[in-house]
């Protein structure tokens, strides 16, 4: 039977492919550029780091979701994922205003059915 990967789950592997700086600079680029797809090579120009390396942090973000490629011709063009960004915001905003906040439910609110009443 296949479980449902839980809010502290799915977090913990947010957090650990948002862990390395230059994936954030990737992402910061994709975003800032978002009228344009931009290509490995652009990416690996714009942050000095070598096309292999620049693949690999790619692949890293398009496993996760957080980019989609898109292929013309040759050259594989990547976006952001705009809804899996949207997701991967509002799983770290749930953590900060549950921070601010004392949960009622004997501190299960990461995978609480009733997680959006708990205060």
């Amino acid at each position: 039977m296949f479980m449902k990967e839980s809010i502290t789950e799915r977090l913990a592997s947010l957090y650990k492919t948002l862990g390395e700086t230059n994936r954030l600079k990737i992402l910061k680029i994709l975003s800032s550029h978002m009228a344009e797809s931009l290509c490995v090579g652009d990416v690996s120009g714009l942050l000095n780091i070598s096309q292999p390396l620049a693949s690999q942090h790619l692949k890293v973000l398009k496993t996760a979701g957080l980019i989609e490629e898109n292929k013309k011709g040759s050259r594989v063009y990547y976006t952001v994922n705009m809804e899996r960004m949207h997701e991967a915001k509002d799983l770290i905003d749930d953590t900060f205003i549950k921070a601010f906040k004392k949960c009622s439910h004997n501190l299960q609110c990461g995978d609480c059915p009733v997680k959006d009443t708990c205060a």
